[in-house]
């Protein structure tokens, strides 16, 4: 039975589908995260990638920022890849281009990791392991579910000649899917670990 007829989402069906999709995308993480090693280890002009998200939620733990401030701010980075991953599922062929923004936001993330253990140090080292690594991979698993989304989407509607193939009610509870689940992932991100790391008097910066 084909996704296109299903008129809800079957969650096991959906993997087993889709599964040579997902192991691509894995194999594409960990190349991004040895291309990361690689740069973080030969080269110091990574030390610009503190963010300006990052910065906020920096003071806002130490008292100086506002919750709404990181959460917009959060929000949009977590959105913008998303509408990108949109846009290039749009067509089968400009869709497999997911894999290689996935490996370059990869390469991104370990040079932010490693940049921040750079200029912070130890209180940096404590960041990354538990803010940074537990709210990226949460937000690279938004990701992949939807890059495969846009991919299984577009290879069906080259096999059916028809670009409007594939929109139907299961491709649009997976993208509802999707913004809920950044949402939550951006406001425990920017403020229930904020306002837990505030009041526990656990300022890592």
């Amino acid at each position: 039975m084909k996704l296109s007829r299903l008129s809800t989402f079957d969650v096991k069906y959906h993997f087993r589908q889709n599964r040579g999709y997902y192991i691509s995308f894995i194999v594409s993480f960990f190349v991004g995260l040895i291309i990361g090693l690689v740069v973080l280890f030969t080269t110091e002009s990574y030390l610009n990638l503190l963010t300006t998200e990052n910065k906020i939620l920096f003071t806002y733990i130490n008292g100086t920022a506002n919750s709404f401030g990181i959460f917009s701010e959060k929000l949009l980075v977590f959105i913008l890849p998303i509408l990108l991953i949109f846009l290039l599922g749009l067509y089968y062929y400009t869709s497999l281009l997911s894999y290689v923004f996935l490996t370059y936001q990869t390469v991104l993330f370990v040079m932010s990791c490693g940049s921040l253990i750079r200029v912070y140090g130890l209180s940096g080292l404590l960041n990354v392991l538990l803010v940074t690594i537990p709210i990226n991979l949460l937000y690279f698993v938004a990701l992949v579910f939807f890059s495969v989304t846009c991919i299984s989407r577009s290879k069906l509607a080259l096999q059916n000649k028809r670009f409007s193939e594939g929109f139907d009610d299961v491709y649009f509870i997976k993208v509802i899917m999707t913004i809920l689940y950044i949402l939550i992932i951006c406001f425990y991100a920017t403020v229930v670990l904020p306002l837990f790391l505030k009041n526990a008097n656990f300022v890592i910066f």
